[in-house]
């Protein structure tokens, strides 16, 4: 299901978009393409850590 109802739940856009480029930016640092989608858990670190949140 992943971060799906997070989205839909009346979030806003740019909130999206905005984890949709940190999974992007994370993801292209592994190999391959299931392995390489980051955790929810690696998500927030990252916004944590580059004060995106």
């Amino acid at each position: 299901m992943g971060r799906w109802p997070f989205l839909c739940a009346g979030t806003k856009i740019e909130d999206g978009c905005r984890f949709a480029n940190v999974v992007g930016a994370i993801s292209v640092t592994k190999l391959g393409a299931q392995t390489g989608m980051p955790s929810i858990k690696e998500v927030d670190e990252f916004l944590q850590a580059n004060k995106l949140n």
